[in-house]
């Protein structure tokens, strides 16, 4: 029997009376990493959305560790322990990097855990402790993905939604990136990653969805998925 952190069925949802997506299904087992693919306005940031509750569902459910989270807000899903890092790696750009990883923290309030999640941070990315009165708009686009990885780990969420996290950054800051992702798995934490790298992500992913005009066209293991020539041609437009 499965063991899920995460298992969404049904779900509809959009931005007006006609939905984005339709009647999606997701099961993201604990510990692992489900990787979603699929092409350009697919869905797959708005079902990440929908699922977070940023947009609210028309139908279906979204259980997380056993707990049915689909209508609460943001807020209340992040303290349940589902941590949102969106596209575009969003920091506030006129705060510090100490600054930005304390707002993070604004649902801790125990000074103490805070104080010993920051170093828990700064320790996992020592450049952040350097840049720590630096403001958050300076960095590089690789030091704001680290930023952002840094403000959902404050919160020591069980599973983390990750929209395009290496969308715009070079080679090797890409390869960082998926290190510090799988680093975060083998400590326990649940990943769900909508990435359009699939060369990277088929090597760390344990599952894979692939969606098309906001529904479910196909699931399975990364050597399933890389069988599907036709339909990775079709969708992703590569050669599998």
């Amino acid at each position: 029997m499965s063991d899920a952190i995460l298992q969404v069925t049904g779900l509809t949802a959009g931005y007006s009376e006609e939905p984005i997506i339709h009647d999606m299904g997701l099961l993201a087992e604990r510990g692992r990493i489900t990787g979603i693919i699929g092409p350009n306005g697919c869905g797959k940031s708005t079902f990440l959305k929908a699922i977070v509750g940023i947009v609210k569902p028309t139908a279906g459910r979204v259980i997380l560790d056993g707990a049915d989270i689909t209508h609460l807000s943001p807020f209340r899903t992040l303290e349940k322990g589902l941590a949102y890092i969106p596209q575009g790696r969003q920091v506030f750009p006129e705060m510090t990097v100490l600054e930005n990883l304390k707002m993070s923290a604004y649902t801790l309030r125990d000074a103490a855990v805070v104080q010993s999640r920051f170093e828990e941070a700064f320790a996992r990315f020592p450049k952040l402790y350097e840049r720590r009165q630096q403001l958050a708009g300076t960095l590089s686009g690789g030091e704001q993905s680290m930023l952002s990885f840094a403000m959902a780990m404050v919160l020591q969420p069980t599973c983390m939604l990750l929209d395009e996290p290496t969308l715009g950054l070079a080679p090797t800051m890409i390869e960082q990136i998926f290190e510090t992702i799988v680093e975060m798995n083998d400590q326990g934490i649940s990943m769900v990653i909508v990435e359009q790298n699939i060369n990277v992500l088929f090597q760390v992913a344990d599952y894979i969805y692939i969606l098309d005009s906001g529904r479910n066209r196909f699931d399975g293991l990364p050597q399933e998925v890389l069988r599907q020539e036709e339909l990775l041609k079709l969708y992703m437009g590569v050669q599998a």
